[in-house]
């Protein structure tokens, strides 16, 4: 266990040499990120003005809502996306040895080979839309729910994970999908909003299927329902199966890979 953490703590400093080698590279996608934010405050600005109610949401809970997808975006593209990204590319051109050759599991390596700092801004411009959202609610959440919130917002990056690199391990089974790193962060544009948003047919695949729709609502509704450990634990157990999944398609996969040397 050791061994990964000093592993992990490396890879964050070398991620952030990086940022220090590059600084208006880091700069320009940091102003990007803060750009993106900007949008999302005026689109749910214009949006909640207009209508009192999406879904079950009332105007302060969609400010929430906003809130947590905005947090949630630092996992998905401040690390998974940084780091998933480089996988078609090592597969497509051999180069995936100097992972299966290192003495760490692989799986942890490729999951961890690279962080962006330049996505900072959305954890800022998250807190702040969950802090304007409650600000607008007639009540405060308590302790317990915030407890809930921070426990639950933990199990829906576990779940983020699972499903995103479950995806990822496609490439194993075909010659190039290079651009399939997208894939995910194209659907998690999509649980930025209550479910009721979309038809019944997309309601049904994101919530069963393809549980996009949970990883951002369960968290979100930690701050202004009471705590629901019923949900807590199906949230649970969706992403320990779709880590399950994802690390059987990823040692099923490797069986298929030809590697430089082959």
């Amino acid at each position: 266990m050791n061994r990964y953490i000093r592993v992990l703590y490396k890879c964050l400093q070398l991620s952030w040499m990086k940022v220090m080698e590059y600084r208006v590279n880091f700069i320009t996608w940091t102003i990007v990120d803060i750009g993106w934010i900007l949008m999302d405050f005026v689109f749910i600005s214009a949006l909640i003005s207009n209508i009192k109610m999406i879904g079950n949401w009332n105007q302060a809970q969609v400010i929430i809502g906003l809130g947590t997808f905005r947090l949630l975006v630092f996992p998905v593209w401040g690390w998974m996306f940084q780091s998933f990204n480089y996988l078609p590319k090592s597969i497509s051109e051999g180069k995936l040895d100097m992972y299966l050759t290192k003495p760490l599991d692989a799986q942890f390596l490729v999951s961890f080979r690279e962080f962006s700092f330049s996505i900072f801004p959305s954890i800022v411009g998250g807190l702040g839309f969950i802090v304007l959202g409650i600000s607008q609610l007639e009540y405060l959440p308590n302790i317990i729910q915030l407890i809930f919130f921070v426990g639950i917002t933990i199990v829906s990056i576990f779940l983020i994970y699972g499903i995103y690199f479950s995806t990822m391990t496609l490439v194993l089974y075909t010659d190039r999908l290079n651009n399939i790193a997208n894939i995910f962060t194209s659907l998690y544009d999509a649980s930025r909003f209550p479910k009721e948003i979309y038809g019944i047919f997309l309601q049904r695949i994101f919530t069963s299927i393809i549980p996009i729709a949970l990883i951002v609502v369960i968290p979100a509704e930690a701050l202004f329902l009471k705590p629901n450990w019923l949900i807590w634990v199906w949230m649970l157990m969706l992403a320990i199966t779709f880590n399950l999944v994802g690390r059987y398609l990823w040692t099923e996969g490797l069986k298929r890979y030809s590697s430089a040397s082959s």
